[in-house]
């Protein structure tokens, strides 16, 4: 049986991040995969609840592969981008989409990604697992990312 993380001790949050890797339009890879909620998803949802105005906007993509633990805080040299717009598969779900283009973050060894307020607050983090993905302007990203609470 799995031991729940210290945010999930206190609140029943998970993620599921899902990810494809186009390479000149084809899928080269496929990514299907829980994700850390971490430290920050606490500020995020005690500032919700209290009225603010701390939704996530932001995708964030970096260069660590350091694994995920539930005190990260940010992203090494992120690349931050607009997510899609939200919606709710299931009441107690929200899932965002998220892209990138072939003409965004060129030259950039993505080891890690993100979910962030506009302030940068970060909810979750997720790295890769074997290698990073090197950016070329033949590279495109396209997924989503669920929380379930």
């Amino acid at each position: 049986m799995l031991r729940p993380t210290a945010c999930q001790a206190i609140l029943p949050v998970q993620g599921r991040f899902t990810l494809d890797v186009l390479r000149a339009g084809v899928v080269v890879e496929r990514v299907d995969e829980p994700n850390m909620v971490v430290v920050g998803a606490r500020v995020i949802l005690a500032g919700l609840l209290g009225g603010g105005t701390l939704g996530l906007t932001q995708l964030g993509l970096g260069t660590d592969m350091t694994p995920s633990v539930f005190g990260n805080t940010a992203l090494q040299a992120p690349y931050l981008r607009p997510l899609g717009a939200a919606d709710f598969p299931q009441p107690n779900i929200v899932r965002f989409a998220f892209s990138l283009g072939t003409d965004e973050a060129n030259g950039m060894n993505i080891a890690e990604f993100g979910l962030l307020t506009a302030a940068g607050v970060l909810f979750a983090r997720k790295t890769r697992k074997f290698a990073v993905i090197p950016k070329d302007s033949t590279v495109a990203l396209a997924g989503t990312w669920s929380i379930q609470f």
